[in-house]
């Protein structure tokens, strides 16, 4: 808990102005599992990964007192890696991991701002494979991978036979599902 607390005291620190340290900066945050996301309305997504038991905390923050904390452990793994806002601010790619396995949720960003509510859409499991999230063209995420995500089973895996041997750009479109 003095952990999570520490780290709440730095960012209440970076959001008030008060920099008692040059070497505080997103990058350095989160390096120590700290994430920080603007999401529109002067609002700050702020995810902080604690331990595997407990996961990330998830909190929105908007000036001195509209700071409200959505909850822990929201994701499919333990620790966050990398958060995504898509260009229209609808949806959120959350790339988190657990004992060194990746996987991909996009969740509903309008869910988790105005109703605090961690809504996923869709998950991409790579296993045995590796993945990351590469950028946003309108309402579809890219995503590097050495596995043929567009070649998922009904359980969301991939044939481990598959492996590929560099990783390979795939799509997601939000809207349908539909991975090419």
């Amino acid at each position: 808990m003095m952990k999570i607390i520490g780290k709440l005291l730095i960012i209440f620190l970076l959001i008030t102005g008060f920099n008692y340290s040059q070497d505080i900066t997103p990058e350095t945050l989160k390096d120590q599992g700290v994430f920080m996301l603007s999401i529109g309305n002067n609002e700050t997504l702020c995810v902080i990964n604690t331990d595997y038991e407990k996961g990330a905390y998830w909190f929105v923050i908007k000036g001195a007192y509209g700071n409200r904390e959505i909850g822990n452990n929201l994701c499919q793994l333990a620790e966050v890696h990398h958060l995504l806002l898509s260009p229209d601010r609808k949806y959120l790619a959350v790339l988190s991991v657990g004992e060194g396995h990746p996987v991909i949720e996009v969740i509903d960003m309008q869910k988790l701002r105005d109703k605090f509510e961690y809504t996923t859409l869709h998950v991409l499991d790579p296993y045995p494979g590796v993945m990351s999230i590469d950028r946003w063209e309108g309402t579809k995420l890219l995503i590097d991978s050495n596995v043929p995500l567009n070649l998922r089973k009904e359980n969301g895996r991939v044939d481990p036979d598959l492996l590929l041997p560099e990783t390979k750009k795939f799509s997601l479109d939000v809207l349908t599902g539909k991975v090419e």
